[in-house]
């Protein structure tokens, strides 16, 4: 089991890269695909919930979200500098923070899954 959380650790650095710009409190990821879909890649509420449950983002955390399917970029504005912050430090660690939690998911270890709050 250990091999497949490292592949997927891989895969997710390969195939999402992460770009900052400081100047404007925002963060880009470029969803790298090596196939044509016309399928949306997410919603901007999809990408908040992820944001929650893997990188123990806040549910109050003002941010904007802009998702364009044709270019495969996800756009992540944060409101002011102490926002962008939390979210550029939850971003830098999000693959380990999300392999940590199935971890320890997989393991029966629930007290970090348990401590998600999300209501819609």
């Amino acid at each position: 089991m250990e091999a497949i959380y490292s592949i997927l650790r891989a895969e997710l650095i390969e195939n999402i890269k992460i770009e900052f710009d400081d100047r404007n409190y925002t963060v880009y990821l470029w969803v790298k695909s090596k196939q044509f879909t016309d399928e949306i890649i997410a919603t901007p509420h999809d990408v908040k919930v992820m944001l929650i449950i893997f990188g123990g983002l806040s549910e109050k955390t003002a941010l904007t979200i802009e998702v364009n399917s044709d270019s495969k970029i996800i756009k992540i504005i944060s409101e002011n500098k102490n926002e962008y912050a939390l979210l550029k430090s939850i971003m830098e660690n999000i693959w380990d923070d999300t392999i940590d939690l199935l971890e320890q998911v997989n393991s029966g270890i629930l007290t970090k899954y348990q401590k998600i709050k999300y209501e819609d």
